[in-house]
């Protein structure tokens, strides 16, 4: 999975699959690095370079292409990165779906690391 995406102040950001197996991604440009990793069932993580900066999780259930996402987020993060982070990986998982009602049962594979459930946005 590769997507690049540009902002409207024009940064320019390149997102890439780092290790597919395990639901890492990295996304890198105008001297910043983000990585978003899958954790098990439907939670992620985004990291900027070593801190945690937000958390999202995303609806079991879906009616046609309406996916729902709760997203967490530090005061001082870039909101406008975190959501292009979240979008990417709705394109990605959902390019080919035509159903009507769709169960996400999540990552049921191995991850990187895992969900850090005392992480609270700051």
């Amino acid at each position: 999975m590769k997507h690049d995406f540009e902002l409207s102040d024009g940064r320019v950001y390149r997102f890439r699959c780092e290790k597919f197996w395990r639901g890492v991604f990295l996304c890198e440009g105008h001297q910043e690095r983000f990585r978003l990793y899958q954790h098990k069932g439907l939670r992620y993580s985004i990291f900027q370079d070593e801190r945690q900066i937000a958390a999202f999780i995303k609806n079991r259930v879906k009616i046609g292409k309406g996916n729902r996402y709760d997203i967490e987020v530090d005061t001082d993060a870039d909101l406008v990165v975190v959501l292009c982070l979240v979008l990417t990986v709705n394109t990605a998982e959902n390019d080919d779906n035509r159903a009507t009602i769709t169960v996400d049962f999540g990552n049921i594979g191995p991850e990187d690391r895992p969900f850090d459930e005392s992480w609270q946005p700051r």
